[in-house]
């Protein structure tokens, strides 16, 4: 090999070095971006906002397993698809020893200062012991911005 042909292959060597460093930089600078794409951004105290435009509540004192007369609610979450349409979503179970519901349990939803903001009625069916049933209700207003909720039986 001549000394023009090294002296050649030297002068590639920063070459190279710069284009793995251009293809590690896109590579890093992609990934994020595809990570980022699917994170929702915090809109309001309590709410958080997809890329699809969904909104969810992310109160923590909302999110708490609530327990009344042997049911618990679990995976409690507000859900906003459009403005003026929140679902009411969570998991009944009854947690006891015999047999619970049958009956009908008022949610009332609060704001951050105790305030209800709305009072849900839900249908608690007739639950053996560690039998689960879904909790799905949407209603026409917009309570994505709530803090809690506290169960009551109905009257």
């Amino acid at each position: 090999m001549s000394r023009s042909e090294m002296h050649k292959k030297k002068n590639l060597i920063p070459i190279y070095i710069l284009a793995i460093i251009v293809v590690i930089v896109v590579g890093v600078i992609i990934t994020i971006k595809i990570k980022n794409k699917d994170k929702p951004k915090q809109v309001d105290e309590f709410v958080s906002e997809y890329s699809n435009g969904i909104k969810e509540n992310t109160s923590s004192k909302l999110h708490e397993d609530k327990l009344f007369e042997g049911i618990q609610i679990s995976d409690i979450n507000l859900l906003q698809r459009t403005s003026n349409t929140t679902s009411l979503v969570g998991t009944i179970k009854n947690i006891s020893d015999s047999v619970q519901g049958g009956y009908t349990l008022n949610i009332r939803i609060l704001d951050k200062n105790g305030n209800e903001l709305l009072s849900i009625p839900v249908n608690v069916p007739s639950l053996e012991p560690g039998a689960t049933t879904p909790l799905i209700s949407t209603t026409s207003y917009d309570l994505i911005n709530a803090y809690d909720i506290v169960l009551e039986k109905a009257q």
